[in-house]
């Protein structure tokens, strides 16, 4: 029983660090195109939406949606806070919070 429990902290741990990896990967993302606009190599609006990579759990997804780098912030404002899209939740290590559009907000529960 206690390799049981052993194993699925660790699988919890695992998820949780594949959402925050995202979300770090989103913030420098942001980062460089901002970096970018402000140069004037990228001619459009400094607010205008970014494709931030989806900070769901699963190893494999690499699907995108776009949000004003403004909302984005306001989003991330609880540090155990991810935006993922609808359906790629995981319910067992985390909590949805919000919901907007096709995206949902989840805070990870503690391990």
């Amino acid at each position: 029983m206690r390799h049981r429990e052993h194993d699925e902290h660790h699988r919890r741990r695992r998820l949780q660090l594949n959402e925050k990896l995202f979300e770090a990967l989103n913030h420098r993302l942001e980062e460089r195109i901002q970096e970018l606009r402000e140069a004037g190599l990228i001619p459009e609006d400094p607010d205008a939406p970014i494709r931030y990579m989806c900070e769901c759990s699963r190893e494999d997804c690499r699907e995108r949606f776009a949000m004003e780098p403004e909302e984005y912030a306001r989003l991330h404002s609880e540090p155990a806070d991810c935006v993922v899209l609808q359906g790629h939740e995981m319910l067992d290590i985390e909590v949805v919070v919000d919901e907007i559009g096709d995206l949902l907000v989840v805070r990870k529960r503690p391990v």
